[in-house]
């Protein structure tokens, strides 16, 4: 028998507004996408969200340049990606010594160009990593929980997990500046040095409040949306996020050698 949705029918009620929306994803998720089951996704639900985050990446950017304690952090870590190449023979000591210089000449004085450039950066990644994100959901609801789950519903998914996200970033920036370190933000990688060479920092790095509280939300949003138990979604969706981690990690750890 197909597995049956773990929730009885709810009776018709009226669409929520985006700003309703945003606000309930917080701390009712489930009536948020019931609201969108029955009112349709809207191109607002996940745009906005997608925005917010946008923007609020581009302003951590611009805070993580323009604070000198968080710049020269950033100058470390590419002055250290320059000296592994060139030991590898990645690059040649002249090469080496221009990348020096160019970090030198933008990022450590935090020039109008480096600002610029982290910017876009960030934005065509998040970018990418939304559709893609998205694109994952989507194959779960619509294979693993073998529901009509379409692409839409993965784009909604991720966009109402996205106000998460964005809050989560603005603390992040908060706790960075004050703390004086590159990877602030509320996960228990705080509780020890900042070291990427350190696998514990690592793990413990991952385990961040609101990415976790945002993979709630998704396997809540996957599971409405569907019509498929929660808990089996929320299996398929902290076993691909563990999965990813570990990959990630793993080669992390290779390429620092």
């Amino acid at each position: 028998m197909p597995e049956q949705s773990d929730s009885l029918e709810r009776p018709a009620q009226k669409p929520m507004s985006l700003a309703g929306k945003a606000a309930g994803v917080f701390y009712k998720p489930s009536q948020v996408f019931d609201s969108l089951t029955t009112s349709g996704v809207k191109f607002l639900d996940w745009f906005v969200p997608l925005l917010l985050v946008i923007v609020v990446a581009g302003v951590s950017s611009f805070v993580q340049l323009s604070t000198p304690a968080l710049r020269m952090q950033i100058v470390e870590q590419r002055e250290e990606m320059i000296t592994k190449a060139e030991r590898k023979g990645e690059i040649s000591a002249g090469q080496a010594s221009q990348e020096r210089q160019m970090v030198a000449d933008n990022i450590s004085s935090a020039s109008a160009f480096a600002v610029v450039l982290r910017i876009t950066t960030v934005t065509i990644v998040l970018l990418i990593e939304f559709f893609l994100v998205s694109l994952v959901w989507f194959l779960v609801g619509r294979f693993a929980l073998n529901s009509s789950f379409d692409y839409v519903k993965g784009l909604a998914v991720t966009g109402m997990s996205y106000w998460i996200t964005g809050i989560g970033l603005i603390f992040a920036i908060v706790i960075a500046v004050l703390s004086s370190r590159l990877d602030g933000g509320v996960h228990l990688g705080m509780l020890i040095p900042m070291n990427g060479k350190n696998l514990s920092y690592s793990v413990l790095s991952r385990l961040n409040l609101f990415t976790i509280w945002s993979l709630i939300t998704v396997s809540v949003g996957i599971g409405v949306l569907s019509g498929k138990k929660k808990m089996t979604a929320a299996f398929w969706v902290f076993g691909i996020w563990i999965a990813w981690e570990a990959v990630s990690i793993f080669f992390e750890h290779a390429m620092r050698g």
